[in-house]
């Protein structure tokens, strides 16, 4: 998948004037790219980040949206337009509206006169009548059809964000090599989030680079509620230090020679900044002569190389011996606007990674907030859900604190990948070995050496010549049972799955994750045995139709997405209510072996859960189960927008779906699991820092794990309108 993206931008960018340079890196959602830029109006070496799954990408236009609100701002890494490189402009698109924000998005430009000293008094949303309630959801529903139609309109475009370079690599690279200056430096950013430069600054019409101040009390009730989600190391970049302008040259520069280069102070302090510049050298960070504070470099000669302009901050030696540092990375920044209902706060707890969440998002606040989504309890709460520039301080100071301590990086792994649909087949290798057809229909992912038996002894790597998963070593088999929608008439409809975040393109099947501490965690420093060869497991209970059987299985959930971003809540049924972006079902393994057997006769008894506590809370495992494994855990969306019409639905109020084994409920939900890993690929991941990728591992592109397809066992219409769902099962609740 990346290689494809690779490919794909070369060809698209390539010019005599934008040439590629390397590969900065890539994750789950996007790759960045280093390109020069030789035009001779303005030369200089950009970034470009785009996304791995397809060009369109909704995710990228956000972060575009976000950093266009904070250009100019001298600790944030800034955007480029297209023209400044000699590309077109980006065609027009029109955002799409929040599901759970009814309010108009503000268009102000901050240049409008200010009547007032201080913010206008604003009622809480439980006071406000239901008239005016219902009328800001009409309006949404409104500006959301006017949305669609717009777009309907536009042509399709090709989404890529234009960075500025950064020499200096990452805020890693510079642990326990840097002061407490840093905390002071990168606040900064935080200051040009609250107060966005080209909004507040009075030289935003005059400078490029404008330091990030509070503007006069009469204009800061205006203050933007920008915040910044993901900071983190590998989000706060190292730029460039400056030489002491300590005494200027007494004669102009020789022809031929630069101003910043060969100039060396009379008075300045050598030994120190000799130090500290062979330590910023290793680490590729340029030391260059600041300029004055104009923003105007001197015109005393040509510059070595004539993009290699730099700007100092106003502070004289600011940035001595402490680099630039400019935060990055505005995927997960979001305006956040008060008094909304609980949902929309609630959306925004598992946002970022788990190690740098703010007390606002895990505070015990949140423990008192009714589970109603309409309420106006998080909005209004003093601590929960009052997301803004403390937000942002936190996630500083919290990473200050992290690098000094070295404890960035992550020990271990933690490993996220797509894999695509194999096959859809009512057969049942692990329950039902060589019962074809079996009773229910099963969506299949992993290796193509699948068959009806799989007997423990089969070598599936050496017997698969491809997977339908994004890393090539796996060809373990993973499925679950198929979700069915009934319509009111009584025929039943087979819901299709659509790909997860940062995997378009992707043609059914999930998203697999192997862990080694919960999914929130960042560090994932827990030590873990990998499972071996004949190894396989089952959770969940296909036959389970209350609470109380599902209970049994405490990580078997579901999630109704508002959006692509929704991870909370989760519930044990089905949900009762049409889910906008489709219905995420989470299937959560136990973590704990007996370290003997490869399978039992349940297919079980072998594994436990933790015997105090959780697996997200570390809990040890009991002396009966002493081996902690991985856990393994699945997402899978079904893609039941289609079937969000309340005309559609049950008269009496219930929802409509139904598991291929006539489970109304969701509480049979379960997934099955048959190990597949070529030689020791999973242990050799699992004891690599690595987080969602990893370089131990060989990726393919999405376009080839589609390719990997294997026939039907059990040739029947699985894809029409049907009377009855494929096996005839007794559905659990009479329509």
């Amino acid at each position: 998948m990346a290689r494809d993206a690779l490919a794909n931008a070369k060809y698209y960018f390539g010019s005599t004037l934008l040439r590629y340079q390397k590969v900065l890196g890539y994750g789950g959602l996007g790759l960045a790219l280093h390109y020069r830029y030789d035009g001779q109006a303005n030369p200089k070496d950009i970034a470009i980040k785009l996304s791995l799954g397809s060009w369109e990408s909704d995710d990228l236009r956000q972060e575009g949206k976000a950093m266009e609100a904070m250009m100019g701002a001298v600790h944030l890494v800034q955007i480029i337009p297209p023209e400044d490189v000699g590309r077109p402009p980006l065609p027009r698109f029109y955002p799409r509206p929040m599901s759970d924000d009814s309010s108009e998005e503000e268009d102000s430009s901050g240049d409008e006169s200010i009547s007032q000293p201080h913010r206008p008094p604003r009622i809480s949303r439980h006071l406000r009548p239901e008239a005016e309630l219902r009328a800001r959801i009409q309006g949404h529903t409104d500006r959301y059809r006017t949305w669609y139609y717009r777009n309907a309109t536009l042509d399709s475009r090709k989404d890529f964000l234009l960075l500025e370079y950064i020499e200096g690599g990452d805020l890693r690279m510079l642990i326990n090599k840097i002061s407490e200056a840093t905390t002071s430096i990168v606040v900064r950013g935080c200051v040009g989030m609250k107060y966005p430069p080209r909004k507040f600054h009075p030289e935003r019409f005059a400078r490029k680079d404008l330091i990030e101040d509070a503007p006069p009390a009469r204009k800061r009730w205006r203050a933007k509620n920008w915040v910044h989600f993901d900071i983190d190391p590998t989000n706060i970049f190292v730029g460039n230090i400056e030489r002491p302008e300590l005494d200027e040259p007494e004669s102009p520069a020789e022809e031929g020679s630069s101003s910043g280069e060969g100039y060396t102070p009379r008075n300045a302090p050598t030994a120190t900044l000799s130090y500290f510049s062979g330590v910023l050298r290793q680490l590729n960070v340029r030391i260059t002569r600041g300029e004055p504070s104009t923003g105007q470099g001197p015109d005393k000669g040509p510059l070595k190389r004539p993009y290699d302009v730099y700007h100092r901050d106003r502070a004289d030696g600011e940035h001595l011996f402490i680099p630039k540092l400019k935060l990055a990375d505005f995927g997960l920044t979001e305006q956040i606007k008060p008094y909304k209902r609980n949902v929309y706060y609630m959306r925004r707890r598992a946002v970022g990674k788990g190690s740098f969440l703010s007390p606002e998002q895990f505070s015990a606040d949140w423990e008192t907030i009714p589970a109603d989504v309409n309420g106006a309890e998080a909005g209004e709460n003093v601590v929960a859900g009052s997301y803004g520039s403390a937000t942002n301080v936190w996630g500083i100071a919290l990473l200050t604190s992290l690098a000094a301590l070295a404890l960035a990086a992550p020990a271990s792994a933690l490993i996220r990948f797509s894999c695509s649909q194999l096959v859809v087949d009512r057969i049942d290798p692990l329950v039902n070995p060589g019962m074809a057809p079996s009773p229910h229909l099963h969506q299949i992912i992993g290796g193509n050496s699948l068959n009806v038996t799989m007997d423990p002894t089969k070598d599936m790597p050496g017997e698969s010549t491809c997977t339908t998963c994004q890393f090539t070593e796996d060809t373990s088999n993973y499925w679950t049972a198929v979700l069915f929608f009934r319509s009111r008439n009584g025929t039943f409809k087979r819901v299709p799955i659509r790909p997860n975040v940062g995997f378009d393109g992707a043609e059914g099947g999930m998203t697999v994750y192997y862990m080694q501490n919960g999914l929130a965690d960042y560090q994932q420093r827990s030590k873990v045995t990998a499972f071996k060869p004949g190894f396989r497991m089952l959770v969940g209970d296909a036959m389970a139709r209350t609470a109380e059987d599902a209970n049994k299985y405490k990580q078997v959930t579901y999630t109704c997405l508002q959006d692509m971003n929704t991870r909370f809540p989760e519930t044990k049924n089905l949900p009762n209510k049409p889910c906008p972006a489709g219905i995420m079902a989470n299937i959560r393994f136990p973590t704990c072996w007996d370290g003997k057997n490869l399978d039992t006769v349940d297919h079980m008894s072998h594994m436990a859960y933790p015997a105090s506590g959780t697996f997200d809370s570390q809990g040890p495992c009991p002396d009966s189960h002493p081996v902690p494994v991985p856990q393994l855990m699945y997402e899978t969306i079904w893609d039941t927008r289609q079937f969000n019409d309340p005309n559609e639905w049950p008269e009496d109020g219930s929802q409509p779906f139904v598991w291929s084994m006539g489970d109304h409920t969701g509480y049979g939900s379960h997934g099955d699991y048959l190990f597949g890993w070529k030689g020791d690929a999973l242990q050799r991941t699992m004891d690599t820092p690595c987080y969602v990728t990893c370089p131990t591992l060989t990726t393919q592109s999405i376009a080839n794990q589609n390719k990997c397809k294997i026939d039907r066992t059990v040739q029947e219409d699985i894809d029409s309108w049907l009377l009855e769902i494929p096996g005839s099962p007794e559905i659990s609740k009479k329509y």
